[in-house]
């Protein structure tokens, strides 16, 4: 079983290097090593403070030159880490790179005296408990630890890498996704989002919304706790739901994110939201069924509702969405609605579009009395789904079903039609 830091650590966006310093802090906890484990946790989050500064643009606050003996000083192989501490320590407003608390700011300067009772064996005790402490030190503030103006950079970058007048629409925008954890502070998160909104809108052509933004939108609620929370109600916030169904197509288990513990959401989902995007009907209700998210009494209606609003159902779908499906009882609300009281197969436009899952359904489950009567009786009229017709017929003389159809039509005293090619 993990450590909630290994979670932690998982959930993190941090580069290798500095994953590892706190790997090394781990795997001295578990020997019992707590002053190596302390020392490697904090400088961890020593060398993530020194990262974030090393890659922000200088703020607006910090004199130019001040900003360059800064980095210089961070590049430095000995004395970085004290270059770090001042940076964290700086509150005054024309020197502060940091807008934190001064709260936190001696929370930052406790753990670093902690730090210096390990590595200069001072006769401090020092236990698992503040290893422990430290980490949940890290839990609650590594995020808010932003250089000031991050989010102006962060926009200016992001607008550039959408500018196809800079960069091409194929290049890779997940260095900017990275950067969002370490660049917006969580109280910041939400006016970042409106104003990514606005830019990101600035490239739409006449309201299509483009397939990187799409992607960008879809690897952002994918980055973890706060931000998925954040960015989902923000979406779900929109007066113009177009963005949040088209990232649910992108990726169906986005849904969990927007409808996991929304019951009214999921049932908005399937009754409307669903006949206006693109979404996969099949991919939905397998993501929804398999996560408990349509309740028992109203999978049928579900079904029938999604069936009778589709204006085409595909044929095509995998198999554990298949077998998802047929064990949900979706293929018996879809029989009915085939081949019951009021048949969709008797719907001339219905039928014509739709005729490959009605002979995926006949391949899959096979033929009984109530298909074969349903089927015998639409055909024999001349007012027909004359494209359904000919798929049947087509599907019947090659298959070892037409034995079956005929030997039921006989026990049912009825005369296979002959516009079938019996």
């Amino acid at each position: 079983m993990k450590l909630p830091i290994e979670v932690w650590l998982d959930n993190q966006n941090l580069n290798s290097n500095i994953k590892e310093l706190f790997k090394e802090g781990i795997i001295c906890y578990k020997a019992s090593a707590y002053r190596a484990a302390l020392l490697f946790s904090f400088l961890g989050f020593q060398s993530e403070i020194k990262d974030r500064i090393l890659r922000a643009e200088k703020p607006d606050n910090i004199n130019p030159h001040a900003w360059e003996n800064i980095k210089k000083n961070l590049r430095k192989e000995d004395g970085w880490d004290n270059e770090v501490n001042e940076c964290i320590k700086k509150s005054d407003d024309q020197k502060r790179i940091f807008t934190i608390t001064e709260d936190l700011r001696q929370q930052a300067l406790f753990w670093k005296y902690r730090r210096n009772d390990c590595a200069h064996s001072k006769p401090n005790i020092i236990e698992h408990s503040h290893v422990e402490a430290f980490w949940s030190f890290l839990y609650s503030n590594l995020s808010k630890f932003v250089v000031n103006g991050s989010m102006e950079s962060l926009l200016g970058k992001i607008r550039r890498h959408f500018d196809k007048n800079y960069t091409s629409e194929e290049a890779d925008f997940s260095y900017l996704i990275k950067e969002i954890p370490t660049s917006i502070s969580t109280p910041d998160m939400e006016t970042f989002l409106q104003e990514l909104d606005r830019v990101l809108k600035e490239f739409r052509f006449y309201g299509y919304i483009p397939e990187r933004e799409i992607n960008f939108w879809d690897q952002l609620i994918n980055l973890g706790s706060p931000i998925t929370e954040i960015a989902t109600e923000f979406l779900k916030g929109q007066t113009d739901d177009s963005l949040l169904l088209k990232i649910i197509d992108r990726n169906p288990k986005n849904m969990l994110y927007f409808y996991g513990s929304d019951p009214e959401g999921v049932r908005n989902l399937w009754r409307t939201k669903h006949s206006r995007s693109e979404i996969n009907i099949y991919s939905m209700l397998d993501t929804l069924l398999r996560n408990n998210l349509i309740s028992e009494i109203d999978k049928n209606e579900a079904f029938e509702h999604i069936i009778n609003n589709s204006d085409k159902l595909d044929a095509d779908m995998d198999g554990d969405t298949f077998t998802c499906l047929n064990e949900n009882g979706f293929f018996k609300t879809l029989k009915g609605r085939l081949f019951g009281e009021f048949s969709l197969i008797n719907n001339f436009e219905w039928g014509n579009k739709n005729r490959d899952i009605v002979i995926k359904y006949i391949i899959s489950f096979g033929l009984d009395n109530e298909i074969v009567s349903c089927i015998n009786d639409t055909f024999s009229s001349q007012n027909h789904a004359y494209k359904l017709k000919d798929s049947l017929t087509y599907f019947l003389s090659s298959s070892p079903l037409k034995e079956s159809y005929i030997e039921i039509c006989t026990q049912l005293n009825i005369t296979p039609t002959g516009n079938l090619g019996f």
